[in-house]
């Protein structure tokens, strides 16, 4: 019953080795493609931003020029 046990243990402590090397070998990965993702997000955001700006500020400017009339 105790080598068991021990068995179970150390299959246990392998196992959980394993993950833990697996894990910092791929969240280094995982994290920069987040990143990248999260850039790119930002970057469509703001463009789309900028272009929704530029689509106001024409309408406006059209607005002023009918009001002058």
């Amino acid at each position: 019953m105790l080598f068991q046990i021990q068995e179970e243990l150390f299959t246990a402590k392998s196992n959980y080795e394993a993950l833990n090397q697996q894990l910092l070998e791929e969240l280094p990965i995982l994290l920069d493609a987040a990143a990248n993702i999260l850039v790119n997000c930002i970057n469509a955001f703001a463009g789309a931003r900028k272009l929704l700006s530029g689509k106001i500020t024409k309408q406006y400017i059209s607005l002023c020029e009918v009001l002058k009339l």
